[in-house]
């Protein structure tokens, strides 16, 4: 490397460090026509983004229409204070009377103003605002963490963006707070985000991920078979951000990345039940907003969809935004009985579901005829080898799984891995399975506490003893 080329490689790596821990000003995504203001609105816009809370108060207290500025390019101060972190000026600011729109209750994460304001028409999540996005991209944007879902129930698009703007994908992984960039982050890759859409900047975000050294999210855009080698406009690959900045665990994960298993996605919703090839309706009568709905509803709610399915039978092939179908919210529930129900209207038959019933039949012939099915996963990213678990403590299904390579510890999300479920469940012959199949009775699972919880912390707080014991046996400790 000449010394020039190292002296540019060098400054852009400095820049993306900047980039990747401090948030970048994304607004507006495209031209808008100016407004004035005058020199009060402007002293009051100044303390927002100064973050001075003093002074905001005194000005909204002496002017209270004060709190419906705006700045030239249209953005309240409300959004400004969210913007820079100032929750507590956006209280301010709303106490005296402002009214958020639907964007910006995102960018609060006012999830209850969200749902009254996406009432009348939910695509409304998918419009672009002059903060520059969707509301997908507020909520990331505002720190929205695991709660990403909260937009896409009304059939938010992960992968929304305006020309020339950043994706919520990317301005998740922005996030100041590493923990909370992360279960964003993971919310959508895990939900039908498209993982490797560049920013205006030319950055990928595997490389602001490895920028940031998060191991979590490098590992997932490894398991998603993204272009790991793909060069920012400095040169730079993800593996070359990451040692130069010092996050040597993630560089030699990169490194490494061959023994990372690629999800296999090849024979999704390809067979229905009997075995024979699924194909899905057009669905030209059932809008997305009414397709999320049904997927909701296929979670837990079996009135719900039998009066649904009375409708319009085409329900039973519903696929939301997060692209989980009805059959698989059921699934990953382990709700027999809705499962069942769809089934019989003619939805399809993953190997996934087939695991949750304990169907070892069609798990043996599937995996004969296509061994990557090891890797395949459900909705939400959840790995073929808490199927069993969820559905029922299926020994023998979890036994062909180990059998067939199925690696317990890869086999995670966040952390969570099938003895974490069987620790939820006190499924005490399930726990045992699992630990003699090399489940690390100490790995700490952040999929629903994103401070960490390990297994056996699950166990003592349900009170399923005789699981915390076999813990306790196998070396888990406090």
């Amino acid at each position: 490397m000449s010394e020039q080329t190292r002296r540019t490689f060098l400054a852009g790596t400095a820049g993306l460090l900047a980039s990747a821990t401090a948030l970048t000003t994304l607004w507006p995504a495209s031209p808008v026509q100016a407004i004035n203001i005058d020199a009060t609105a402007k002293n009051v816009i100044a303390a927002v983004i100064a973050g001075d809370h003093e002074a905001v108060a005194r000005m909204l207290a002496l002017t209270p229409g004060l709190a419906q500025s705006r700045n030239v390019e249209g953005l309240s101060i409300f959004a400004l204070s969210l913007l820079h972190h100032h929750r507590e000026i956006a209280d301010e600011i709303r106490a005296q009377g402002y009214e958020p729109d639907l964007h910006e209750a995102a960018l609060a994460l006012d999830w209850d103003l969200l749902a009254e304001l996406a009432a009348p028409d939910p695509l409304q999540v998918n419009t672009f605002h002059a903060m520059g996005g969707s509301a997908m991209w507020a909520a990331a944007r505002g720190g929205a963490g695991s709660q990403m879902w909260r937009v896409y129930q009304y059939g938010g698009n992960p992968d929304g963006r305006p020309a020339g703007a950043y994706s919520p994908l990317r301005t998740a992984i922005e996030y100041p707070d590493l923990n909370t960039a992360e279960m964003a982050a993971g919310a959508l890759l895990s939900n039908h985000a498209t993982a490797d859409i560049s920013g205006p900047d030319g950055q990928t975000p595997l490389h602001i991920a490895a920028a940031r050294g998060s191991h979590t999210l490098v590992e997932i855009f490894i398991r998603k078979d993204v272009a790991l080698h793909t060069k920012d406009p400095q040169g730079r690959t993800a593996q070359q951000i990451a040692e130069y900045l010092g996050h040597h665990k993630t560089a030699k994960l990169l490194a490494n990345e061959a023994a990372i298993p690629r999800d296999f996605t090849g024979q999704k919703r390809t067979l229905d039940a009997n075995g024979q090839a699924y194909q899905a309706p057009n669905f030209s009568n059932l809008s997305v907003p009414k397709r999320s709905q049904f997927v909701g509803a296929s979670h837990r709610n079996i009135e719900e969809i039998r009066r649904l399915l009375k409708l319009d039978t085409q329900y039973a092939h519903a696929v939301a935004t997060t692209n989980e179908a009805a059959v698989e919210a059921g699934a990953h529930m382990g709700n027999h009985e809705i499962v069942n129900l769809l089934l019989d209207h003619g939805a399809s038959y993953d190997v996934t579901t087939a695991v949750m019933r304990g169907d070892l039949k069609t798990l043996l012939d599937r995996l004969k005829a296509e061994p990557r099915l090891i890797h395949e996963r459900g909705a939400h990213d959840f790995p073929l080898l808490w199927y069993p678990v969820i559905g029922g403590e299926h020994l023998a299904c979890t036994e062909a799984l180990l059998q067939a390579g199925a690696d317990v510890e890869q086999q995670h999300y966040l952390g969570h891995t099938a003895l974490h479920f069987a620790a939820v469940g006190g499924q005490v012959e399930m726990t045992a399975l699992l630990l003699a199949g090399g489940a690390n009775p100490q790995r700490i699972s952040r999929k629903f506490d994103p401070n960490g919880l390990t297994a056996l912390q699950i166990a003592k707080a349900r009170k399923h003893d005789q699981v915390v014991q076999l813990l306790r046996d196998h070396g888990a400790s406090e």
